[in-house]
């Protein structure tokens, strides 16, 4: 049905383009051919992914059985949290302090007249706290139309005293500012002026400004940002990471950040409500990728406390290091850990913590050795239920470096209990689950582009589903279990599968406590009495039929046939 599909789309492309002129024929051909095989291709890469996870949980599918748990494999698990063993982190840049820092304030930007006024008033200026908390009023003490009369305003604090006088005089500018003895500065528009006429300004001497991110950095009166008094934005750009930022004077604050995380610049960037300050976070893991601000010609990073700012380095994973630069590893020596009597080579130059974990799985001792980083152990365990497992450091100190004493450790033989999954077990299940969300996520968030790519994702996606409703038999849109599972196609703006690290501990622990087990293996694996009727074996059969076409689209003879030939194939790759 793809196939058919894909070559009915692909020859309609052809034959819109040789439609036109011949000189217009060949990069029309051109520009289908690589728009649909970069798509595709990606798209592919997103479905092996997912593929993949399945696989991972594709083993455990006999061994979640509620009844299976009563035993449990010999395992070696390290006896503390191998807390210094930290995972990475991204380099951060914060705003050297609130964004707007004033330690007092005041409201409204733009008062509103009570009676019938027309001139508008703003307040601006820096409050100086010298009235105290309290609510000022303005009065009109002389009428008339602005710019044609006389006209003065009177300020009065909480007690009916007067603190202040404006007077506006008919030649002033019409922008004029006026500041009053407590630091605020008073503006009038085009308008009149009714005597008698009143508004108030709320002053604070103890409660700060904030910055609302929401509002236009050039917003007047009520739609004021309320940047810090003296720092204003104005179109521009500046560079990060060498990238340009184009910034204009009627982004808010949110939207410039948006664009920023948005661009090519490697970083996401977002305003903390919470400390009042941009946050800039390196997309990159690690301690070399940084983050680098410069050639500002709009006030942004000025307006924001970022002008200054220095990035907090990253971190790099200690597990993907060589053992030699890990502290926890410096008594470490190269040479053979033997595990079930099978030798394996390490060499404390070159492999890291999860090279040598990677290559416990590879060999012939027929374990599964993790690192769990919840728990922060590393655990080791028979991948056969019966046979007991040996452990040998062979002088390299290996094991004892990760807490785990050497000898021989002996599967646990079924007590008829209704104990649950082993810890390490349940875990290794929990996080592959993880990882099948974490694809199906990035597959449901893949962009549509190119009229054959978005037919294509659209019956992708729909066969996807369909096979998630069989599994839970119903043809809802919205699934949630009571352990941990909640798949939710509504809003297309947010994660399908979503399983957060809550969600992780959740599933884990009730495999541990023997809690919804049969509803947890007959979700994923089917039912006991029957077979290829879970989400997992569901999902792999309708991926595996999308991956073929995929590949089958982006083969040279495909392509060949349904672009017209040798010549045109050529003419596309020129």
């Amino acid at each position: 049905m793809f196939h058919d599909f894909f070559s009915e789309s692909l020859r309609r492309q052809q034959l819109a383009a040789t439609s036109q002129s011949d000189q217009a024929e060949i990069p029309v051909n051109r520009q289908a051919f690589f728009r649909i095989r970069t798509n595709l291709a990606t798209l592919n890469r997103t479905v092996a992914q997912l593929q993949g996870t399945l696989e991972k949980i594709g083993p455990l599918r006999f061994k979640s059985r509620a009844n299976s748990t009563d035993a449990a494999a010999a395992n070696a698990t390290s006896a503390s949290e191998l807390s210094d063993l930290v995972s990475a982190s991204a380099a951060v840049m914060n705003s050297t302090e609130q964004v707007n820092a004033t330690p007092t304030s005041f409201s409204p930007f733009g008062p509103t007249w009570a009676g019938s006024s027309t001139a508008e008033a703003t307040i601006d200026g820096i409050y100086d706290g010298s009235n105290g908390t309290m609510t000022l009023t303005f009065e009109v003490d002389q009428g008339g139309t602005h710019g044609s009369n006389q006209l003065r305003i009177k300020v009065f604090d909480a007690y009916s005293q007067e603190i202040d006088e404006i007077s506006v005089k008919k030649n002033d500018p019409i922008d004029k500012q006026y500041t009053l003895s407590n630091g605020l500065i008073f503006t009038l528009g085009d308008g009149d002026l009714v005597k008698d006429d009143t508004f108030t300004v709320d002053v604070y001497d103890t409660v700060g400004s904030t910055v609302d991110p929401a509002k236009p950095l050039n917003g007047t009166r009520n739609d004021n940002p309320n940047l810090e008094y003296g720092l204003s934005v104005t179109d521009g750009t500046f560079e990060l990471n060498g990238t340009t930022i184009d910034i204009y004077a009627s982004d808010t604050i949110n939207a410039a950040l948006d664009r920023i995380t948005q661009s090519d610049a490697g970083v996401t960037a977002a305003f903390d409500a919470a400390t009042e300050k941009v946050v800039l976070t390196q997309k990159t893991l690690g301690s070399v990728p940084t983050i680098v601000l410069a050639n500002d010609t709009s006030g942004f990073l000025a307006a924001t406390k970022l002008e200054s700012a220095t990035p907090t380095p990253g971190t790099d994973d200690e597990r993907e290091k060589p053992l030699t630069d890990v502290p926890r590893f410096s008594s470490v020596q190269s040479g053979n850990i033997n595990i079930n009597d099978v030798a394996i080579a390490i060499d404390v130059d070159v492999d890291s913590l999860n090279d040598v974990l990677d290559r416990i799985n590879a060999s012939d001792a027929d374990v599964t050795a993790s690192f769990d980083s919840t728990a922060m152990r590393v655990t080791i365990v028979s991948n056969d239920l019966s046979q007991e497992l040996i452990l040998d450091s062979g002088g390299t100190g290996f094991f004892p470096a990760l807490d785990i004493s050497n000898g021989t450790y002996q599967p646990e033989k079924a007590s008829g209990g209704s104990k649950g999954m082993p810890q390490w077990y349940a875990f290794q299940f929990a996080h592959a689950v993880q990882d099948v969300a974490e694809a199906l996520n990035a597959l449901f968030d893949e962009p549509e582009s190119g009229v054959v790519l978005d037919a294509y994702l659209k019956q992708l996606r729909q066969k996807i589903k369909t096979a998630i409703q069989k599994s839970f038999d119903s043809d809802e849109s919205h699934f949630q279990t009571e352990f941990g599972i909640e798949l939710d196609f509504r809003d297309t703006k947010k994660p399908i599968f979503d399983f957060s690290g809550e969600d992780l501990n959740r599933l884990a622990s009730s495999l541990i406590h023997n809690q919804h087990v049969r509803e947890i293996r007959s979700l994923f694996f089917g039912k006991y009495n029957t077979k290829g009727d879970g989400l997992a074996t569901k999902l792999t059969t309708a991926l595996e039929h999308a991956d073929s076409n995929l590949e089958m689209t982006l083969t040279d003879s495909y392509l060949e046939i349904t672009l017209g030939g040798r010549d045109s194939l050529i003419d596309v790759w020129a």
